[in-house]
């Protein structure tokens, strides 16, 4: 990578991902408690040790609220906790208006100036950590640390899934995966990743640049099978997972046409859960696009999540 786009992949990280939020951005009922560290670490830059809370303003202290912890996307290079930010109707204040804790991460990113040595390990390693210092600390925000719900957009689907699937993250924190109650990934796809890079390379799957896409996940995934199986939540044990409820959210629409990728993936994963006895359901939305199940602004999309809360005891 040549020193200038270096430089200005950074600067757009910097101006895009790490923005400080305004104040008057949120609505006049939610509190947003912004840049809380959850990490200490010199190996990059400090604005990804961050994490944003955000809670509906009550009087008193009430009942313990749910946890929702979202892991953003952006091809594991880029993204922000921010993605979920906007003025009423964004997922964060959604969630937050109907009284849950809304915690938005920031972690590594691989491949990126910001943390030039992170592999995608370390990004699942961060949300285990992240995960432990809600352990510790939410309740101060009148969340209920054994009810945390893991919200993956993307390829922070994948990583939320794998963070499940695989318990020795959770464990190196003295944690496991009982404390996710529940898993909602967001138009995710490298659930397999060995499968995922062989149907981009041999199939036309309607994505655009098929083939850069495969070679970036030869990048990041490696070209051994064996990381490949690693990195992927379908290749660990499922059984354990049983206590957990998933929801697979995949889109049909890309650039303007159609694609049945993240169709294709969802489907099998959801398969592979159900033979394991994890509870679990896969919606597909043929008519909506990628960044739309990010946005929540679709009434039948926001109808879908909120009745897999609601049977989760929401």
């Amino acid at each position: 990578m040549n020193e200038c786009f270096r430089r200005a992949g950074l600067r757009r990280a910097l101006e895009m991902g790490h923005r400080t939020m305004p104040v008057s951005s949120a609505p006049v009922n939610i509190d947003v408690e912004r840049n809380l560290a959850y990490r200490e670490a010199e190996d990059c830059d400090a604005r990804l040790n961050l994490l944003d809370i955000y809670r509906c303003r009550v009087r008193g202290e009430g009942p313990r609220r749910p946890v929702a912890l979202f892991v953003h996307g952006g091809d594991w290079s880029g993204g922000s906790k921010l993605a979920v930010h906007g003025r009423e109707g964004g997922m964060a204040h959604w969630f937050a208006m109907r009284g849950w804790v809304f915690v938005s991460m920031n972690f590594r990113l691989v491949q990126n100036p910001l943390s030039p040595d992170a592999d995608i390990p370390d990004q699942v390693d961060d949300i285990a950590k992240a995960i432990k210092w809600m352990s510790i600390n939410i309740r101060r925000y009148g969340g209920d640390p054994s009810r945390i719900t893991l919200v993956g957009f993307s390829s922070g689907a994948h990583l939320a899934a794998l963070l499940a699937c695989d318990p020795g993250y959770l464990q190196r924190y003295r944690l496991t995966n009982s404390v996710i109650a529940q898993i909602i990934c967001l138009d995710g796809a490298h659930f397999d990743v060995p499968l995922a890079i062989r149907m981009l390379a041999e199939q036309s799957l309607g994505l655009a640049h098929q083939d850069r896409r495969v070679r970036k996940l030869l990048r990041l995934m490696g070209e051994d099978e064996g990381r490949q199986r690693r990195l992927s939540p379908a290749g660990h044990p499922l059984a354990t997972l049983a206590g957990t409820r998933f929801l697979l959210l995949s889109a049909g629409m890309q650039g303007g046409g159609g694609q049945a990728f993240t169709k294709v993936m969802n489907e099998r994963f959801s398969i592979q859960l159900k033979l394991a006895g994890v509870p679990v359901q896969h919606r597909h939305f043929a008519a909506l696009g990628h960044k739309d199940l990010l946005l929540m602004r679709d009434e039948d999309c926001r109808q879908c999540v909120d009745a897999f809360l609601v049977q989760g005891g929401d």
